[in-house]
């Protein structure tokens, strides 16, 4: 359906294979959504991705009922065309594709099958009882605080952090396109998970006051499949999974949307939740406009583009969270936050770090900020018999 859809809207899409499943080799097909799909542009990029879990196929619904929006609906409804010609969006409606196609070959006989394929006793054959991967409990992130180390379970968490393909694939796609926002569909609960409250302590992400209020906005928008109120929302724990690894190592800011009050729903059902959730993900775009702080690294002399260290000093604790740094090609930087006065600092090495001051009200703030190269400045160092003779007093 990828190909088709690429094929039949080659201004809009470009189809990509991003990765491949750990033990099959299955393709993992990302397609990038944006008026010009054919180049990398200096906008925003947001990632969608659905089927970490076999059992889970709304998430892929999902995914593909966007794409069919968007495309429908470009250049007829102002809000649709304004997104595809300001962002790049990047969908992966399978990301377990070996997984899923499992358990379609075995006619839902094994209908909570979850894992990917992984041959965990190397006997060559597909035992359920035991191989398979929990990809979404395979990242690096505070490995040893999630998951199983039991082959058996559910929640295995495999060998080591990123040795399936899978997670390697949206990984490196990640570090690739500097993604703003994230959102990942999942089965069931009818809950939003956002970042993050740490093991043990429930510390709160540097960033909770701005992903508090988004996964707030975002669960007021869906409503619950009953009609029994709306979405709930709550703090994902801070360990190996996909959203806490992709805000504290990439800076990204993703949301893992629990969808449904079922993993495989009756089909009347699934147009209904496929809509209801295409709401809370629109309103996700709007969040992006702002407000927040959107910035350009230059180098002074050149004017060249760097890529930096980003830090709000009022927010950012780099003993849980990586350094935020500008884009490598671009020297852009985005970063969402509340209404208030913040600091930017900025720093690169073989550069004198600058500091700015700004207040961010209900929009995007745009600032560019220039680094002074070090290099032929020279030192200076404090002479006291100068300062005694300029007539300052001790």
């Amino acid at each position: 359906m990828l190909k088709q859809t690429a094929a039949a809207y080659p201004h809009l899409v470009r189809r990509y294979q991003v990765g491949q499943s750990t033990c099959f080799g299955y393709p993992i097909w990302a397609l990038k959504i944006s008026d010009h799909p054919e180049i990398d542009e200096d906008e925003p990029a947001i990632l969608i991705d659905g089927m970490y879990h076999a059992r889970e196929p709304l998430g892929n619904e999902i995914c593909l009922a966007f794409i069919d929006y968007l495309l429908s609906n470009y250049g007829v409804e102002e809000k649709v065309t304004s997104l595809v010609n300001n962002y790049e969006i990047w969908i992966i409606p399978i990301l377990n594709p070996e997984g899923y196609k499992y358990l379609v070959d075995n006619n839902l006989s094994s209908p909570w099958w979850r894992k990917n394929l992984r041959d965990n006793n190397n006997n060559g054959l597909i035992d359920p009882d035991y191989d398979g991967v929990d990809l979404n409990r395979n990242y690096d992130f505070n490995w040893t605080r999630l998951g199983s180390t039991t082959p058996a379970s559910w929640t295995y968490q495999g060998p080591a952090p990123f040795t399936e393909k899978e997670t390697q694939a949206k990984r490196d796609l990640t570090l690739n396109e500097k993604f703003v926002a994230s959102v990942s569909y999942h089965s069931y609960g009818e809950v939003i998970l956002y970042q993050w409250s740490w093991p043990d302590s429930g510390l709160r992400a540097p960033d909770d006051d701005v992903t508090w209020t988004i996964a707030m906005q975002t669960a007021r928008r869906i409503p619950r499949l009953r009609r029994e109120g709306i979405y709930s929302f709550q703090r994902q724990t801070a360990a190996s999974q996909s959203g806490p690894w992709m805000y504290g190592v990439a800076g990204v800011l993703e949301f893992l949307v629990e969808t449904g009050t079922s993993f495989i729903p009756l089909g009347p059902e699934i147009q209904e939740i496929v809509t209801d959730n295409l709401q809370g993900l629109f309103y996700l775009f709007d969040r992006l406009k702002g407000p927040g702080v959107r910035g350009k690294i230059l180098d002074w002399k050149t004017k060249q583009p760097l890529e930096a260290v980003v830090s709000i000093i009022e927010k950012d604790d780099f003993r849980y969270i990586y350094p935020r740094r500008s884009h490598p090609q671009t020297g852009t930087f985005i970063r969402l936050l509340e209404p208030g006065e913040y600091t930017i600092k900025v720093s690169a090495p073989g550069y004198q770090s600058n500091w700015r001051k700004i207040q961010i009200k209900d929009k995007m703030e745009d600032v560019t900020l220039y680094l002074l190269s070090l290099e032929g400045v020279q030192p200076r160092f404090f002479n006291p018999e100068t300062w005694r003779k300029s007539g300052q007093k001790r």
